[in-house]
């Protein structure tokens, strides 16, 4: 009963081009083997569009996530918080695959 998980790469400092390459694939292939995919770009994007994550959900590397709060999922820390905002749809897409695929008689 082993449920395999994409997940998209974040945005990156300077490799749009590279990045968005990458998560078509992903998304290609989760598609097409039907693998649950966390669509953790999407994610940031939606929250800071055009950029504005470089400093706020990416750290100001432009490489990885940024943390303080990382177990605070609130509206204002999901915004600002690159690893809590990596776990809240990790969380989200662990729960939807319990109950769609592993316990679909408990889904309410």
């Amino acid at each position: 009963k082993c449920v395999p998980l994409l997940t998209t790469i974040p945005p990156m400092r300077d490799h749009d081009e590279a990045v968005t390459e990458v998560n078509k694939q992903l998304r290609e292939l989760a598609s097409e083997m039907q693998i649950p995919l966390i669509d953790y770009y999407a994610a940031i994007v939606e929250r800071q569009p055009k950029h504005a994550w470089l400093g706020t959900l990416i750290s100001n590397d432009g490489v990885h996530p940024s943390g303080d709060k990382t177990n605070v999922y609130s509206a204002e820390n999901l915004q600002r918080d690159g690893y809590a905002l990596r776990n809240w749809v990790t969380f989200l897409k662990l729960r939807e695959v319990y109950f769609e695929v592993l316990r679909p008689e408990e889904k309410k």
